[in-house]
């Protein structure tokens, strides 16, 4: 049997004096990190004769959010770097992701971008935004998610993938095919097989976005950008995706980024669709405002982040894409995606996650705790109280 952790949400009765707790209340040593006092969700610590007294600060076990960098002067052939610091500090180095959430890219060449982690701590990450070649970038978008093992929702990258010849769909894929479907009759280099670092004891909710992009021409008329990417046969132990172009467009190389979520109660994914293709978004005046209601209501006000998950951009203009959060509430949030200055959106869908607050911060406990319901609630000796933890046990799926 192996140690594994995991965080669910559960439903806890404080001891009284005197009481009785059964099970391993054995301490676990962690990092010390600076967190103002009154930001720290404390349980008492109790003696020796059977109480859970494990206890540390309060500390994040997960995060997210968005930033955007403008580039002094455009950015060709290389890379810049930035730094975000976290809003709380984690008490370890969390693995952290990078996708994309927007576009601003110099016409006439191929779209190259790449957004790359470079060095991660418990209180941020330092990245750049890299791009080669001749091609040009103004901004550079990218969402970020940070987590420590164990957390509702993980995420990771599956690296980056190169075509030579470059994928084309030229006589085979007339539009995308609809998320959640497999697409058929198309080039097979484009569909992966993921695993799952450990099988989850309930299906997860899986959503994919993009990291990095590199399109492709072979003549003076090119075709505009188009990639998506389609997820199906999710299971216990992994997924399957399709990545690749449509119509005429070309893909030469991508990075994708898997999210998981198995708590609702903590962590929810989701994506969010729309086509322009009459009227594509082209300035200010036509941004799109969408509200995005949640599965289920959280219980306090979420974080949320958005990245790109298919791209479907006019190439005669600049590529100019963003998106933000708004108005975000315990019911859902608004998304506000924009394209400016004669450039021209004619699809995008956007994977969103919603981080709640009251489980990002978590105490750290080590003991015995019963598995009830897809990681979202569990007892542990005699606790009363609603909250997030941190556990460190033997796995439910290992026996």
């Amino acid at each position: 049997m192996r140690a594994a952790t995991i965080i669910v949400c559960v439903t806890i009765d404080l001891l009284m004096p005197g009481a009785r707790a059964t099970g391993n209340t054995a301490a676990r040593t962690t990092p010390s990190v600076a967190v103002p006092q009154n930001d720290r969700a404390t349980l008492s610590s109790r003696g020796e004769s059977g109480s859970a007294r494990a206890l540390a600060s309060a500390y994040e076990v997960q995060q997210t959010g968005m930033q955007m960098i403008r580039f002094t002067d455009m950015l060709v052939g290389g890379a810049r770097i930035a730094e975000v610091s976290f809003p709380r500090p984690f008490a370890e180095v969390p693995s952290v992701t990078l996708a994309l959430h927007g576009l601003d890219h110099q016409v006439g060449a191929p779209l190259r971008i790449q957004a790359r982690l470079r060095e991660a701590t418990p209180f941020g990450f330092t990245y750049d935004i890299y791009t080669w070649a001749d091609t040009g970038l103004w901004r550079g978008y990218i969402t970020w998610h940070a987590f420590v093992d164990g957390s509702p929702c993980q995420s990771q990258s599956i690296g980056w993938r190169s075509f030579d010849p470059a994928m084309n769909n030229v006589d085979s894929l007339v539009h995308p095919p609809a998320a959640g479907d497999e697409p058929q009759d198309v080039d097979t280099r484009g569909k992966f097989s993921i695993r799952f670092p450990a099988a989850y004891p309930v299906i997860p909710s899986v959503q994919v976005a993009f990291a990095g992009l590199d399109t492709a021409w072979f003549n003076r008329d090119p075709p505009n950008h188009r990639v998506y990417s389609s997820i199906y046969d999710v299971t216990h132990t992994g997924f399957r995706v399709a990545i690749g172009p449509w119509a005429d467009s070309r893909l030469s190389g991508f990075e994708l980024i898997w999210y998981t979520s198995i708590g609702a109660s903590t962590c929810q994914l989701g994506a969010w669709e729309k086509i322009w293709w009459g009227t594509p978004i082209a300035s200010l005046s036509s941004m799109e405002t969408v509200w995005v209601p949640f599965p289920i209501p959280f219980t306090s006000v979420p974080r949320v982040s958005v990245a790109l998950a298919l791209v479907d951009e006019e190439v005669k203009e600049n590529t100019r894409l963003s998106t933000e959060i708004g108005n975000v509430a315990t019911t859902g949030f608004e998304i506000k995606i924009n394209s400016w200055a004669g450039s021209k959106t004619y699809r995008s869908r956007l994977m969103w996650m919603a981080i709640s607050r009251d489980c990002s911060r978590a105490t750290q406990v080590t003991g015995r705790w019963a598995f009830l319901k897809s990681f979202n609630a569990g007892t542990f000796d005699g606790f009363t109280q609603y909250t997030c933890l941190l556990y460190t046990s033997p796995s439910p799926r290992d026996g």
